[in-house]
């Protein structure tokens, strides 16, 4: 077949250079966001950390709903503890109170290398209270429909971060954060909650069932601090900014 009349000319591929072949990868592959919103996934985001001292540690949870609101969650550890374990129980938590709120499909972020390589399958467990933290993880993991755990820098952490710094003892805490008296993996399996009044009874009154004081006056101020809060499992714990 002759080709010389449409003047074709043959001439060798060349290479695409690794630099620009990744800007094209980049440019064209579709971020998680994205996919979410092609597949209608309802994505939750939690990011998470866990810190200690040489007597105390703190643990933090941010959770993000797919319409962007908003939940913080603080707790102090009021036992000796190890960073790796506060990590944990940063990371148990976060996984509690996301299946709490209703989440199916979640994202957890955390900057522990470690932990997060070593829910991943990815790194060696070889301490019998690793071993347990991490099966109580994949247990929760698995009341999910979608979970995957992703390690990022600090610095992309640091709103989670500065939770379990204050809680630890390095900041201020809220008087409405709580304290855990020992490891998770160490709670037995069915526990007494404490009843009795509190300053948080009209709170959880009000959330739960729309109960308000007789006095207008009062009835006006108890809705305004209660917006701070949401009612989880009958516990109450104070909303972040959204």
């Amino acid at each position: 077949m002759e080709l010389s009349e449409f003047d074709v000319r043959y001439l060798p591929k060349s290479a695409i250079k690794a630099q620009a072949l990744a800007d094209f990868i980049a440019e064209f592959t579709p971020s998680q966001d994205e996919l979410n919103k092609d597949e209608g996934v309802e994505m939750w985001v939690i990011n998470v950390d866990g810190s200690s001292t040489l007597y105390v540690g703190g643990i933090g949870v941010i959770l993000k709903s797919p319409k962007g609101d908003k939940l913080e969650y603080a707790a102090h550890l009021q036992y000796q503890t190890t960073n790796n374990e506060a990590e944990y129980e940063a990371l148990l938590k976060g996984l509690e109170l996301a299946k709490s709120l209703g989440a199916e499909s979640i994202i957890v972020k955390g900057d522990s290398q470690l932990v997060i390589n070593q829910v991943n399958g990815m790194g060696d467990t070889k301490e019998d209270r690793t071993k347990k933290y991490l099966s109580k993880v994949r247990q929760l993991a698995q009341k999910f429909t979608e979970v995957s755990f992703v390690q990022l820098p600090s610095e992309e952490n640091m709103e989670a971060n500065a939770l379990p710094k204050a809680a630890s003892g390095g900041g201020i805490m809220d008087t409405y954060d709580r304290i855990q008296y020992m490891p998770s993996i160490d709670l037995p399996d069915i526990q007494q909650i404490e009843g009795g009044e509190s300053w948080m009874s009209p709170i959880v009154l009000y959330l739960k069932d729309g109960k308000l004081p007789g006095d207008k006056d009062e009835a006006r101020k108890l809705r305004v601090r209660a917006a701070k809060y949401v009612l989880i499992n009958e516990v109450l714990y104070k909303r972040g900014l959204s």
